[in-house]
């Protein structure tokens, strides 16, 4: 009546304990177009075969046939087996992504979603690990139902082209990787504050195989040292760029680094 606009703003997601990684990942899945129509425009599928759900559920957790009980050795540890129902999940993040669209709550609460995804909301998930495997899922099922199957490599996936050549005959051996994501590793040490950009080029960067690392080479049949150069052959539309914050010694715990990146060009 007094002609006031109000704009929707999205809303913040409560930290169930150790979700944050969660909250992050769901704001910035939120946040691309793409998927996000992806996930507000799916239906539940309408053959009717309920046994369909199932059989989902067993082929992506491992591919393991003894797994489709639900009964796998890896969940028992708090659910890290990533053996839940997508449909479920689908189901759940379609309220989610409502609720953050329309702007109807200043606060989600996400309990239900973490729960389906047999998360222990007690303890710090690997976010890249996570995503990756929750991406993979979404990908498997749009496949079993014929639905857009393609749908996630059209999104994200980025093909590497990681050529290998031996320093001593020249031979060159390639093998391409197809990746939803790329691990930007942060590094350790008192150097100046890195920014995304120089982490994305050290990706790229020639690296020699040598000492325990030499590369076996077909044509000397032999160990020698080579050179190895990575290359992006296809870039996907929107690239996925995961910061690596741990890092792992032998027969340590994983050791957080807090340093700071530069996201100032972005």
């Amino acid at each position: 009546q007094d002609n006031t606009i109000q704009i929707a703003l999205p809303p913040g997601i409560y930290n169930l304990g150790a979700t944050c990684y969660l909250n992050c990942q769901l704001q910035s899945l939120f946040s691309i177009i793409t998927f996000r129509r992806m996930v507000l425009q799916w239906t539940t599928p309408t053959n009717g075969d309920n046994n369909d759900e199932s059989n989902i559920t067993a082929r992506t957790n491992g591919d393991n046939d003894d797994d489709s009980n639900g009964d796998n050795d890896d969940d028992s540890n708090g659910g890290n087996g990533y053996n839940y129902n997508i449909r479920l999940a689908m189901l759940e993040l379609q309220k989610i992504f409502l609720t953050m669209l329309t702007g109807c709550a200043s606060v989600i609460d996400i309990k239900n979603f973490a729960n389906i995804l047999q998360i222990n909301v007690d303890r710090q998930e690997d976010p890249t690990e996570f995503t990756e495997r929750f991406l993979q899922k979404i990908q498997q099922y749009f496949l079993e139902c014929d639905r857009n199957s393609a749908v996630i490599q059209e999104i994200y996936e980025s093909t590497l082209v990681i050529s290998t050549q031996c320093n001593e005959c020249g031979r060159i051996s390639s093998r391409n990787d197809n990746m939803l994501q790329l691990n930007l590793h942060i590094p350790s040490g008192n150097c100046k504050t890195p920014d995304v950009q120089q982490l994305y080029d050290s990706l790229f960067r020639q690296e020699t195989e040598s000492g325990r690392n030499l590369y076996e080479c077909e044509s000397c049949k032999k160990k020698t040292k080579a050179t190895q150069t990575t290359k992006i052959s296809k870039a996907p539309p929107v690239l996925n760029l995961h910061l690596i914050r741990y890092k792992c010694g032998k027969n340590q715990a994983p050791k957080k680094i807090t340093k700071t990146v530069n996201l100032s060009k972005f």
